[in-house]
Parts: structure tokens; sequence; C-alpha cells
């Protein structure tokens, strides 16, 4: 009968051992959602961000909706609509590139404000 060489196995046995031991410590020391909330200032942002994306999305759905109630035939105004969401995407992106994401976010506000207050002051009633 032949010998069998165990040297090589038993050496490659303690290589994924310490493999597995090295992977199971990372899995450890991986941060979960309950360090989230540990921190204070953490919360915070997470509330400020909550926020925002509330209030952005229901402006966003209710101005879909109040698109039927602008003058003007229907179709042509959401696709102006959708034309200028398509160029506002654009532009946010090539903003956010260059600018940075803090004032990116005053500027869309800001451009958010003076179309609230123009659809403020449009008459609306046909």
């Amino acid at each position: 009968m032949a010998k069998i060489n165990n040297t090589k196995m038993t050496s490659n046995i303690a290589q994924y051992e310490n493999q597995d031991a090295a992977a199971g410590a990372a899995a450890k020391a991986k941060p979960g959602l309950a360090d989230l909330f540990k921190n204070r200032k953490n919360l915070i942002n997470l509330g400020c961000m909550v926020s925002c994306f509330v209030g952005n999305s229901f402006c966003f759905y209710l101005l879909g909706i109040q698109m039927k109630y602008i003058r003007g035939k229907f179709y042509t105004n959401n696709l102006v609509g959708a034309l200028s969401e398509i160029a506002a995407f654009t532009c946010s992106g090539i903003l956010i590139k260059y600018v940075g994401i803090k004032p990116t976010l005053v500027i869309a506000y800001i451009i958010a404000l003076a179309g609230m207050l123009a659809l403020l002051l449009t008459d609306t009633m046909n």
C-alpha cells in the first residue's frame, strides 16, 4: 500500500480553522443597528433625515395630484413637469459633485420655495 502524506493536509486544516476564527472575530466587531441609536448625534441626524424625506415625498406626490388643477392642457402640464424633473435630477447630481451636498440642499430648498410661492400666486381656478 502507498503511504499517505498527512502533513500538508493537517496544515491546510489548521489554516482554515484560523481563517474561520478570524472571520468570527470580524463578525463580532461589526457594528449593528443598536450602535446607531447609542450616539445622540446619530439619532438627531436620523430624525432630520426622516423628516426631510417625509416632507419631500409629501410635496412631490401632492404636486402630482395638484397638476390637474393648473390651467392648461393636462398632458402638456405633466410633460413640462416631467422634463423639469429630469433637468433637476441631472443638475442636482452635478451640483453635489462640484459644490457639495449641504449647499446643494440649500439651493434646492430655495428653488422649491420659489416654485411654491409661484404656485400660490398663480390662479388655478378655470
